[in-house]
């Protein structure tokens, strides 16, 4: 059976997927850019593995045929200039071109269609210089190494001569569009399968569309009817359609009014950054987005990358970006080059010197540059001798290379050079990234040129070639996505920034290349339309205009950077002419939200200075524009007496364990946080936060891909990779070195969570068990005054045993449940859990609760695993207690003292639901003090919360104030009455 099914651009596939393919082994081919999505996502589906194309195909190779090494893009590249110099004397039309068209080059190899664009454009030299450089390459490799087009053709043939995947469900999902080889592939793949579900955007014919039309039409006709054709999403977004149905059509409609669309016209480029962080800033504010929620998207981005790192850095807004690359360093190595190529000129000396590689005191360096200005030519002799030596001895002479070295000895003569001043050393310690770029270049060069003799010139312009297009990137846990149009295809980021959108960058105007002029392109793309990037760019802007989930900003300027003025794409007339009414901003909305009012405000709301706050009270008592926040917050003159807010707005609350002891620790940190939302936004950084991620990512997959009990370390380096790739971690040494002192750690702890859980009787059932979307457990709701209450956060581990739950929970540190923090609805976390099960699952018995150690103590000597039991507790029932292990309970649980149950760790059945009851009235009474507006400077004392407070400068609080609240020290009797009910909080 084969499948098409029809969904909308907002609308994900994934529960469709599930419902389709059910419990049959799956492949879910995917977009690179929604692999990791998807993952997370089908992580708990053991039947479905997501992949994208490109990988699925290389994994075919290597696990079926095999054959020979196979050619990365950069080796690539190189046999292509191998075969260029190799052609050079026989060319006609390219004798002078070699990195300028090489990527033409490889385009035209790749793309059949774009050789007969080629062919119908150029006269017969250009077709004859272009064919004998294609031979050449293939010559060259021939036998020995396979390229990507040669791969996919060998993967294709074995396709179609064998049925590897019979017995498996192919869905392919968020991939737009395809070219000739690889829809071959797809076609191929899903004709082989059990089943096939193609996921589209439209069947229908619609202008900006045509290259995902293009795609669909070409399966439809390939199948020829031998599919059914399902439409999916019902539902409707009058706006979104308008703009589907309208944007690139000659005779479009008019829409009343837009929620969707907002439009900036900016003096110039930096304007236009200062907008969209200014956006940024506002909406993470007022609407609790991620910076993750957001995109910024531009066929011109390089033009901002600067105008980013200034204003970005200033707002700390962490933003998806290319690494910082010292590209000063590969200035100096092409520097070197021109040394040893050309000899020593006082131009060359000075640039390498002033990088400061060499030991030179900034005196001696002063000296050297004052001698070499003084004199036309490059005469030292004034320097005193030992200067003069270093100079020339050390730095100058090792650079005195015979020509025609083999490019191996060549490349070990500049590695040594730069070893003997201890440079590796220096740039990777200070930016790794430079470095590893420089390694992998290097050993590309000498993997394709070996023992052959490579010209100074060929190598820098290799290396000129390679520097100029390093792409490695930067990534943070939570940063705006920014790139142009095709970094968001197939993504569903909440707000675009769709920047740059001028006349000649929208729609995309590339430079005529030497090879694929752009002129001659669009002349001939209506007879050629399948690889044609006018129908790209077309189709990816269209994307990028309907993709957001709640709203796009579309901006322009009226000064280029270089200067000139420029008029806005046409786009932009057409949109505003699509509209009664519009959003359109202005310099002055801009410049109301940058005066020096709101940055004075927004001082004062942070400042620690007493008599300024006070000042600034009265300045905006009664302003307006600051009313909203003014009423959350009064301010007196001792600062401390925070009246009741007015939370009338509230509808609905959520409240997680973590969220309650904040407000019972603080009720003003949880307005702070949860009301305000004035949670500093942080680059990623190696923290508990993170260490915590990680051990609970580790230990899900451990446990859900039933791990054995020893052996597991390439599981663990798997998983390492997976959640770097996850969690978009940029993988530095220290980081690598730190991930993998927590798999050394869960190396060792392994083994006990292992037989732990096979030597007692309750199984682990739900991993990671969300307490808001969970399928398997409903939510719960409490009530207080008609407003729902609803519990959310995770369960890491939920164990069953017959009609009884047990729930666990992972630490990094030391944790036990004590009743003292109870007493003050501090630390319900566990009991809040199975509070959650009783009333989502009530024919489920709560039973036990247990933290359970997740990281070895460095400080350990020896590692002892008695220190590592589970902690918690369990109820007086004699089949929980069978059930946790017996008389070997206290292997695994810190149960006995003296052969004892302690008295801490075993509760009656009556126990447990009174403490259940607790919890319940814990939560409601947290509720109604929020709901109720109870917001005061009140922190516990001696809980050292203050002391890592973000907000200590708002409330000004200081040691030995009244508004510190005692945190009292109850007794056994006097907590279990509180629990009871039979007596109040005391003072």
């Amino acid at each position: 059976m084969i499948k098409f099914l029809i969904n909308k651009v907002n609308e994900t596939n994934n529960n469709d997927i599930v419902k389709q393919v059910q419990t049959d082994e799956t492949i879910i081919i995917t977009s690179s850019s929604k692999v990791v999505e998807y993952k997370k996502f089908f992580n708990n589906y053991s039947n479905i593995r997501v992949v994208d194309l490109k990988t699925l195909i290389y994994q075919i190779y290597q696990n079926n045929i095999n054959g020979l090494p196979i050619l990365n893009k950069e080796k690539q590249i190189l046999f292509f200039i191998k075969a260029i110099k190799e052609a050079k004397s026989d060319l006609n039309y390219l004798s002078n071109h070699s990195f300028d068209m090489i990527d033409d080059l490889i385009n035209i190899y790749q793309n059949e269609t774009n050789y007969l664009l080629v062919k119908n454009t150029y006269q017969t030299n250009l077709i004859q210089d272009i064919e004998l450089i294609i031979n050449k390459y293939k010559v060259t490799i021939n036998n020995q190494y396979i390229d990507e087009q040669m791969l996919y053709k060998e993967v294709l043939e074995f396709l179609k001569n064998n049925k590897i995947y019979n017995n498996t469900n192919i869905v392919i999902s968020d991939i737009y569009y395809f070219n000739n080889i690889k829809k071959e592939l797809v076609k191929t793949i899903i004709t082989n399968s059990k089943n096939g579900y193609l996921y589209f955007l439209t069947d229908k014919e619609i202008p900006g569309f045509e290259i995902h039309s293009d795609s669909f039409n070409y399966f439809k006709n390939s199948f020829k009817g031998n599919y059914e054709l399902e439409q999916l999403s019902n539902n409707s977004n009058a706006e979104k359609d308008f703009i589907v149905n309208n944007l690139y059509r000659l005779d479009y409609e008019v829409y009343p009014k837009s929620d969707y669309i907002n439009l900036y016209g900016a003096s110039d480029l930096y304007d236009e950054v200062i907008f969209v962080a200014n956006q940024i800033s506002n909406l993470v504010r007022e609407k609790g987005y991620r910076y993750s929620d957001f995109a910024i998207v531009s066929n011109s981005i390089t033009d901002y990358e600067n105008y980013f790192d200034l204003i970005f850095n200033d707002n700390n807004i962490s933003y998806h970006k290319k690494a910082n690359i010292n590209h000063n360093f590969f200035d100096y190595i092409l520097r070197l080059l021109d040394i040893i190529n050309e000899g020593i000129s006082k131009t060359n000396l000075i640039n390498i010197l002033k990088t400061k590689y060499y030991k030179l005191t900034n005196n001696q360096l002063n000296q050297v540059m004052e001698v070499i200005d003084s004199n036309e030519k490059l005469n030292l002799e004034e320097l005193d001798s030992g200067l003069r030596s270093y100079i020339f001895d050390n730095i100058l002479k090792p650079l005195n290379i015979k020509e025609n070295i083999n490019a191996t000895e060549l490349l070990t003569l500049i590695y040594n050079y730069l070893e003997t001043f201890n440079i590796p050393q220096l740039i990777n310690q200070n930016n790794r990234d430079t470095w590893v770029s420089f390694v992998k270049i290097l050993d590309n060069i000498s993997f394709v040129y070996n023992d052959e003799p490579i010209s100074i010139s060929d190598l820098k312009d290799a290396l000129t070639y390679f520097f100029n297009n390093v792409n490695v990137q930067d990534y943070y846990l939570d940063e705006v996505l920014v790139g142009d149009t095709t970094i968001i295809n197939s993504l569903k980021p909440k707000v675009v920034f769709f920047i740059g959108v001028n006349e000649g960058v929208v729609p995309n105007r590339e430079a005529s290349n030497i090879l694929l002029n752009k002129t001659m392109l669009e002349k001939y793309y209506q007879n050629y339309p399948k690889f044609n990037n006018i129908l790209i760019d077309k189709f990816n802007t269209f994307y990028t205009i309907i993709c957001p989930n709640d709203k796009i900003f579309i901006t322009y300027y009226k000064i280029s950077k270089n200067g000139s003025k420029t008029n806005p794409a046409p786009l932009i007339n057409k949109i505003k002419s699509m509209y009664k009414e519009l959003t359109v901003y202005t310099k002055e909305n801009l410049n109301n939200s940058v005066s020096l009012r709101s940055l004075t405000y927004n001082h004062y709301l942070t400042n620690a200075n007493m008599e300024l706050k006070n000042y600034l009270k009265t300045y905006f008592a009664n302003h307006p524009d600051y009313q909203k926040y003014n009423k959350l917050i009064a301010y007196t003159p001792s600062f401390y007496d925070v009246d009741n807010v007015n939370l009338n707005d509230i509808k609905q609350l959520s409240l997680s364990p973590s969220s309650m002891d904040i407000y019972n620790y603080c009720p003003f940190q949880y307005f702070c946080k949860y009301i305000l939302k004035l949670d500093k936004k942080e680059s990623f950084k190696y923290d508990n936060r993170i260490v915590g991620t990680y051990i609970h990512y580790m230990f899900q997959n451990l446990i859900s891909n039933c791990a054995t009990k020893d052996n597991i370390m390439g599981l663990l380096n798997f998983w390492k990779q997976e959640f770097i790739k996850q969690e978009n971690i940029n993988l530095t040494a220290t980081i690598n070195y730190l991930f993998d002192k927590l798999n050394n750690s869960i190396l060792k702890l392994w083994p006990l969570v292992y037989d732990e859980i096979n030597n007692n009787k309750f199984e682990p059932s739900e991993l990671e068990l969300n307490l808001s979307t969970s399928a398997n457990f409903p939510p719960v709701v409490l009530n207080y005054k008609n407003i729902p209450i609803y519990l959310r956060g995770f369960i890491d581990r939920v164990d069953l045993y017959n009609n009884y739950v047990r729930v666990i929970d992972y630490k990094t540190g030391s944790k036990v449940i004590n009743l003292n923090d109870i007493a003050h609805k501090l630390n319900l976390q566990l009991f809040i859990y199975l509070l959650f099960i009783k009333h989502s699952k009530p024919d489920l018995l709560p039973a036990a609760m247990f933290y359970m150690p997740s990281l070895v103590k460095y400080e350990e000597a020896e590692f002892n695993p008695q220190h590592y039991r589970l902690t918690g507790m369990l109820i007086d029932n004699k089949d929980v207690i069978d059930g946790l292990g017996g008389e070997n309970i206290n292997t695994y649980i810190d149960a006995y003292t003296r052969q004892k149950f302690k008295d801490t760790v075993l509760i009656s059945e009556q126990e447990m639901d009174e403490m259940l009851k607790f919890t319940k009235k814990a939560i409601i009474k947290t509720a109604s003090n929020i709901i109720d507006g109870h917001i005061s400077i009140s922190p516990l004392k001696g809980k050292d919360l203050c002391k890592y407070c973000h907000y200590q400068a708002i409330c000004g609080i200081e040691e030995g104030s009244q508004n510190y609240r005692k945190f009292k020290k109850y007794s056994k009797e006097e907590i279990w009455e509180l629990i009871r009910g039979e007596i109040n909080e005391m003072d």
